[in-house]
């Protein structure tokens, strides 16, 4: 689901860029890339001290995620991109009440299917390096499992992203970019910290 549809909308920037960069030529406008990272959730649910988990040592909010990624130069300060990204699970163990039962070890464990969306892009050039802010929709799709009541949740929806970055070109045609993110997806926050190359056109 997640490749699908990262190949359709990463088709449709290059359409939309395509006729456009064949007139013009000069520098190019159009890129694709791809980046991997680390995936955190973005509040302190790992800390035992806040009584959310019974210890740091059953609880992991951090793993690999990774993205991919299209976009387009409107002119030398804006820009758009549309992106695929899945980000890892979550899990952790929680102490909860139940009446009548007192307290239980409660396992849940969260998995970020994968999110699509895009953003419009604020670039502004430091020398050859180029500093970015981007933000705007995202569709996510996640499964949430308890274990112990062996119930598994899927749900999905809209929020939105937003994040910060910068790319420096290793050549005319290349580029290795760097980036700070966070996704909102629903009550939850993902923060995710990413490398990876660009290839302009």
């Amino acid at each position: 689901m997640l490749a699908r549809a990262a190949v359709v909308a990463v088709a449709l920037v290059l359409f939309a860029g395509t006729a456009h960069a064949q007139a013009s030529g000069g520098e190019p406008r159009h890129w694709i890339g791809a980046a991997g990272g680390s995936a955190t959730l973005g509040d302190d649910r790992c800390n035992p001290e806040l009584f959310l988990v019974s210890s740091a040592e059953v609880c992991d909010d951090q793993d690999v995620g990774f993205k991919v990624y299209a976009g387009r130069a409107l002119n030398d300060y804006l820009g758009v991109e549309v992106f695929g990204a899945r980000l890892g699970e979550a899990s952790f163990e929680a102490a909860r009440f139940f009446r009548g039962f007192g307290l239980r070890e409660l396992t849940l464990t969260g998995r970020h299917k994968f999110s699509v969306g895009v953003t419009g892009m604020l670039r502004v050039p430091v020398k050859r390096l180029e500093v970015f802010l981007k933000g705007g929709p995202h569709r996510w799709s996640r499964e949430t499992s308890y274990r112990d009541e062996v119930i598994e949740v899927n749900a999905t929806g809209f929020d939105l992203a937003w994040g910060l970055g910068a790319q420096y070109p290793l050549h005319r045609r290349l580029s290795v970019r760097f980036e700070l993110e966070r996704l909102v997806i629903d009550e939850d926050d993902l923060n995710f910290v990413s490398a990876g190359l660009a290839v302009r056109f």
